[in-house]
Order: structure tokens, then sequence, then C-alpha cells
């Protein structure tokens, strides 16, 4: 009878030990936030008289993705935040300068998913490859961090260079 008094109470204690695991993984949901802010950082920046970079805001912006959504309708920014395709390694963005100039700019990223709980599902990683644009507005696009969305601290992933604009009513 002692041997079978063990053996329950052994049960016990194994059933114990799974059950609070269980609750813990289910209610530990910080891994979850880890999925959030996964954007493609970029700023707008122009040739100072010197040469140097500096940082610009650009109005009268319109963002749409290839599929006609408006990320961004006729605003005035400095930086913005795009979201990548889940299916594909490029994303296709059309930007519009108060409705005249057209750029079409076109992100090349490689895509790794990963599992990060049963509670949260997966994720996707995006590291940038490279960009490219139709150089109307946009006179270059210069990588600055690859890694989107895992750092907090990161600025920007892109700067994009635009033209020169004059001012509405010049």
């Amino acid at each position: 009878m002692k041997k079978d008094s063990i053996i329950v109470h052994i049960l016990y204690l194994a059933l114990f030990v799974f059950i609070g695991c269980v609750i813990y993984q289910c209610t530990d949901t910080t891994d979850c936030k880890y999925t959030a802010n996964r954007s493609l950082k970029l700023n707008f920046t122009q040739l100072s008289s010197n040469n140097k970079l500096v940082d610009t805001i650009v109005s009268g912006l319109t963002v749409t993705t290839s599929n006609g959504i408006a990320l961004y309708d006729s605003v005035s920014a400095k930086q913005l935040q795009l979201p990548l395709s889940q299916l594909s390694d490029t994303s296709i963005f059309y930007f519009y300068f108060d409705s005249i100039a057209i750029d079409t700019m076109y992100v090349f990223a490689k895509r790794t998913i990963e599992m990060i709980s049963p509670e949260c599902g997966f994720n996707t990683r995006f590291l940038l490859d490279s960009a490219k644009c139709s150089l109307n507005n946009i006179t270059r696009i210069m990588v600055v961090d690859k890694n989107i969305g895992e750092n907090a601290q990161t600025d920007r992933n892109l700067n994009l260079v635009i033209k020169k604009r004059p001012k509405l009513g010049q």
C-alpha cells in the first residue's frame, strides 16, 4: 500500500506542475507585444547648401500601396512608417507629392517566419535587402539600418533624398 500511495502522490505532483506550467504560459503574453511595430521607418531628407543631408518635412503627401490602400492622405511628415508585405519579399508603394509628382518605391526584404507561442502565433521578421525608386521627386534612397522593427531605438531604416520643392503659390 505504501508503494501505491507514493505513486499517487507523484502523479498528483506531476499534475500540479503541469497545470502550473499551462496557467503560467496562458497568462504570460509579454512575448505577444514582440509582433508589434514591424514597419519600415523612412525619413525625408534633402541636400543642404553645404552638401550634407538634413531631415525635411514634406507637405501634401499621399502614400498608397500597390493594392490602392491609402496609408497616408495629404499629410505633412518628416518620417513615415510603412507596413511590409507578409506574403512577398517585395513591397510596393506609390508616393504622390502634392498630387502632381508620383514616385514608385520598391522595398525588397528577406522574411523569416518564427513561432512565438501558441497564444501569440507566428511572427515575421524582416531584414531589409534593398530599395529602389522611380526617381521623379525622390532622387536617391539610402539604407540606414537593415533590421526592421528589431530595436525600438532605431531612428530610421531608409533616407529618401528628395528634390528641393518650390513652396505652393510661388
